[in-house]
């Protein structure tokens, strides 16, 4: 039985065991659909092409009104998606680009040159907007995201102004470039590996190949875990006990959390460079890897900032720093950084609630966004546990051969770490979208 025969519709909405099933297509789309939705894109395209390439034909504030109504209009014809999937992804990518957008318009400005590459400089107006157009992780600028390059050099200095009590990233290396084509054969067998990884995924282990969700599996009920655990303990064998089955589904929405969407995106990521280093607008060093090391998300600081995807970083960081600054914390400062940290989560929240709601959960704005929200809390208890660790292993005298064993075991700890936490929040975000309005 394929897995479109096992999940309705309406689980689209509200699980993530269906991520990416082909019960996400609409029987009844039609290509004509979709002339709208090109329409409005290609508007929204061109229209913010335009504003970066020529800055001082416009004012930020008026310019940025001009792209975030365009972005409006792709957001009311977003309808015309064959399937449920390409259609939240959209979505997501529009309010990703409207905050990249305001970063560059009115965060930053582009009445500076934002593209600060001396070869950059050399080429025409249009191409220079072009490269900032979907650059939001900065690449090849000043404001450049740390750490998207494996192979770079990462070393970290003083600001020359010693009144500064903060650290800057200098990067000494580069990825090395290699040739158009030679980049492009790479980024097609990397696809090809994607694809043939999504297919094992979907056809032998797709988790509701072997537990099909069901509604009693997401009850208010069963959202609890750590407060059921003591009782289940003394009473296994209570009605509100945590059953084997409960397991099974929280350890399927942890599967689900990060081996689709990191192949998707991964996939989508190579499909574009393709594009465009085929075409010779690009190179290969335009298009570092869209997912970080795995070996990076051994904390959960370094699975949301080294390892998971940085398109949003800057853009959510920026604004989030500025607002953060309006509330009174001072960059710098402890608070001003949990402030910020807590707010680009909120930002992340307000995204994903707007998505689900304009493709049909009621409920999105609710608890699920707590999901979001709780992120920070764990960086605190991380943090808290690594600076006591690090004080009582300081007092150690270790010798080579047992350094490499703890650090063996360290690492082996933190992936436990990261999994327990999102096996114990990431049900807060399911279950309320699954049980919207029954109960």
């Amino acid at each position: 039985m394929d897995v479109k025969d096992k999940i309705s519709r309406n689980q689209i909405h509200t699980t993530n065991f269906n991520t990416m099933s082909s019960s996400n297509s609409d029987p009844d789309w039609q290509p004509h659909q979709a002339i709208p939705t090109v329409i409005s894109i290609l508007f929204a395209t061109l229209t913010s092409l335009a504003v970066l390439s020529f800055p001082k034909l416009f004012y930020p504030k008026s310019s940025l009104a001009l792209v975030l109504s365009t972005l409006c209009l792709s957001w009311h014809f977003s309808d015309g998606f064959p399937d449920v999937f390409a259609q939240e992804q959209w979505l997501r990518a529009l309010i990703m680009f409207g905050a990249h957008m305001s970063h560059l318009l009115v965060v930053r400005g582009t009445h500076q040159d934002l593209h600060t590459q001396p070869k950059e400089a050399k080429r025409t107006a249009c191409y220079r907007g072009y490269k900032l157009l979907f650059n939001f992780r900065g690449i090849g600028t000043d404001w450049e995201v740390p750490y998207l390059h494996r192979t770079v050099t990462v070393q970290q200095k003083k600001y020359d102004d010693p009144t500064q009590n903060a650290r800057k990233h200098d990067q000494i290396g580069r990825l090395r470039t290699k040739s158009r084509w030679s980049a492009v054969r790479r980024r097609v067998f990397y696809l090809l590996v994607n694809y043939l990884v999504l297919c094992l995924y979907y056809e032998l282990l797709h988790p509701a190949l072997y537990l099909l969700p069901k509604a009693s599996d997401f009850t208010p009920t069963k959202e609890s875990f750590l407060r059921r655990l003591p009782l289940t303990l003394v009473y296994p064998g209570s009605s509100a006990a945590i059953a084997a089955r409960e397991l099974w589904v929280r350890i399927c929405m942890v599967v689900e959390l990060v081996i689709p969407e990191y192949f998707w995106l991964a996939s989508y990521h190579d499909i574009s460079a393709i594009i465009f280093i085929g075409i010779g607008l690009d190179g290969d060093e335009d298009w570092p890897p869209i997912m970080g090391s795995v070996s990076a998300a051994t904390t959960l600081r370094g699975f949301w900032g080294c390892f998971w995807h940085r398109i949003l970083y800057r853009s959510f960081s920026e604004h989030a720093t500025v607002l953060a600054r309006w509330l009174g914390f001072r960059k710098g400062t402890t608070s001003g950084r949990l402030a910020s940290n807590v707010l680009v989560f909120a930002f992340s929240a307000f995204m994903h609630a707007a998505v689900s709601f304009r493709i049909g959960n009621k409920c999105a704005w609710g608890r699920s966004m707590w999901f979001w929200v709780l992120q920070p809390v764990g960086f605190i208890g991380e943090g808290v546990v690594q600076t006591y660790w690090r004080r009582l292993r300081s007092t150690w005298n270790l010798n080579e051969r047992m350094t490499r064993y703890t650090t063996v075991l360290e690492n082996a700890v933190g992936c436990s770490w990261v999994c327990l936490w999102f096996f114990w929040s990431e049900p807060k975000r399911i279950f309320p979208l699954a049980y919207c309005g029954k109960g």
